[in-house]
């Protein structure tokens, strides 16, 4: 595409196997178990933290563009809406030729598709004062760690950076939301230093609870991978 290689495998065992730029970003038969965690556990968070409140749920997805989280927000009754924003639109297209859970999940009238930028849609909602119950940030790896050591950043390291996650905040601050967005493993080193930095920041922002969760997913490194 424009802005990455993409990659799509048959293998024995996992069945169709997707890729971006040579990363795997999952497969068919481990994609419920990171896609499910991201979808549910931000909903059903919110859901107890604000019991007895009776109103259609206001959703945004921040990256995601193989589908498999909007596919799962769908299940909720109580899902009014979800604006989905992904920067490669490719990437939607190859989903919906390839995984069956994408091929008419844009199609759903609860779903507002967006091709763009993901920073630069959240900081026109701010704009327009707009408010969500829950954000979810699917986002690609911030950085690569060469084999030396060395960090390479990638483009969507600008959905990491504090000022971006300051915007989310002020998008759910009115509802008493809950964010929830891919956040690497804490089995390299590098990373867990950017996870404690991230921690440091969501916590000086104003977020009133900021939890780190991890899964077990045998295709991704080290095995595991987390969420704040």
């Amino acid at each position: 595409s424009t802005y990455q290689k993409i990659e799509v495998y048959e293998s024995d065992h996992f069945g169709k196997v997707f890729l971006l730029d040579d990363c795997l970003q999952l497969t068919e038969r481990d994609a419920p178990h990171y896609n499910e965690m991201l979808a549910h556990v931000p909903v059903m968070e919110y859901l107890a933290s604000n019991a007895g409140i009776d109103e259609q749920l206001d959703i945004l997805v921040v990256g995601g563009g193989d589908g498999y989280v909007v596919s799962e927000l769908l299940k909720y009754p109580n899902v009014g809406s979800i604006d989905h924003v992904d920067l490669d639109g490719d990437v939607i297209s190859v989903s919906k030729d390839h995984f069956p859970w994408a091929k008419s999940v844009w199609d759903n009238a609860k779903v507002n598709l967006v091709v763009g930028d993901g920073s630069q849609f959240v900081k026109e909602q701010v704009e327009k004062n707009k408010n969500y119950h829950v954000i979810i940030q699917d986002a690609s790896d911030p950085f690569w760690i060469r084999y030396d050591g060395s960090v390479v950043i990638l483009p969507s390291h600008v959905l990491y950076e504090e000022e971006h996650f300051q915007r989310i905040h002020r998008l759910l601050e009115a509802k008493n939301g809950v964010l929830m967005y891919q956040a690497e493993t804490y089995n390299i080193p590098s990373n867990l230093k950017e996870i404690a930095k991230w921690r440091k920041v969501l916590k000086s922002i104003g977020f009133g609870r900021v939890r780190y969760g991890t899964i077990a997913i045998s295709t991704y490194p080290t095995g595991q991978i987390g969420f704040f």
